[in-house]
């Protein structure tokens, strides 16, 4: 896929550093446009399927895979539960030129903070 956009971008980046570029887009997009959205547990797959497919919409996103876990009991009408730090997990591959970098969205414990982290950069050779 030619990148209409490269020529907007420093003539020294290369396509690994793009590619992290990108990705740490996907990973806060997937953080900051979901956060505090409503759900009820019936409609867990449909609410992961839905982020996923606007996450692939994107340029250069190759997969996403995204997870809910929902502890909220359902009682009454009023009940529900909401997207937030601790219950959200996603997986993001971008693929842009040579490279495929994998990221992860998830909430570490031990720091209590939801990192957004590289977990592994993959260069392509075409031969």
């Amino acid at each position: 896929m030619e990148d209409i956009a490269k020529k907007y971008f420093h003539g020294n980046i290369n396509d690994k550093e793009r590619a992290i570029f990108e990705l740490g887009i996907a990973l806060g997009f997937v953080y900051h446009q979901f956060m505090a959205m409503p759900f009820k547990t019936k409609d867990i797959e449909v609410i992961k399927k839905a982020i996923e497919a606007s996450i692939l919409a994107q340029p250069y996103r190759v997969s996403a895979k995204i997870q809910i876990v929902d502890k909220n009991q359902e009682i009454n009408p009023y009940s529900y539960n909401e997207i937030n730090k601790r219950n959200i997990k996603a997986e993001i591959k971008v693929k842009y030129g040579n490279y495929v970098v994998t990221g992860k969205l998830e909430y570490i414990e031990e720091i209590n903070y939801p990192l957004m982290y590289i977990s592994n950069i993959e260069e392509i050779n075409h031969l």
